[in-house]
């Protein structure tokens, strides 16, 4: 049964927080991605590359930035449970309002101690952008993949 202006948004843990204990787990809240608004964002990625160069050619790393770039206010609606390092940008720990009172966890990364600010939940779309500009290229592709999927596994479990 197909019905309208229903969108659902599912859960997504990073396959690299997994083994980690569940508070010091980020969830993602993603919604599907759908089939018009991918085609949507690879025709504007294309465009922009073909008004650079006046022919069509591969999307550069640059492009496929711009795609993940436009991509993502569409698919995350919040996020909860994210750390950010104290030594951030003031612009970044004034955004979410983190001072030296803020909650603050040591892990231990790549042998060193670090201090990070732990945000609860973030659902507004500057710190959306800004959490996706913190996160690798491998983590922003992770989450978007998850929500290509999302439609995929919602239709192969219907079929059963």
């Amino acid at each position: 049964m197909a019905i309208g202006g229903i969108v659902e948004t599912f859960e997504y843990v990073l396959e690299g927080d997994r083994d980690l204990d569940e508070k010091l787990q980020t969830v993602f809240h993603v919604k599907r991605m759908s089939l018009h608004e991918r085609n949507k964002l690879a025709a504007e990625a294309g465009n922009k590359r073909l008004s650079k160069t006046g022919r069509t050619k591969k999307l550069s790393p640059s492009d496929a930035d711009f795609f993940d770039r436009e991509a993502w206010p569409s698919i995350v609606e919040k996020v909860e449970n994210y750390f950010i390092p104290v030594s951030s940008e003031d612009s970044v720990l004034s955004h979410f309002k983190l001072n030296d009172s803020s909650e603050k966890i040591m892990f231990k990364v790549v042998n060193k101690n670090l201090e990070f600010f732990r945000i609860d939940s973030v659902a507004d779309e500057k710190g959306l952008d800004i959490i996706r500009k913190m996160m690798t290229p491998e983590q922003v592709n992770e989450v978007i993949e998850f929500s290509e999927s999302i439609g995929t596994l919602t239709a192969n479990e219907k079929k059963d």
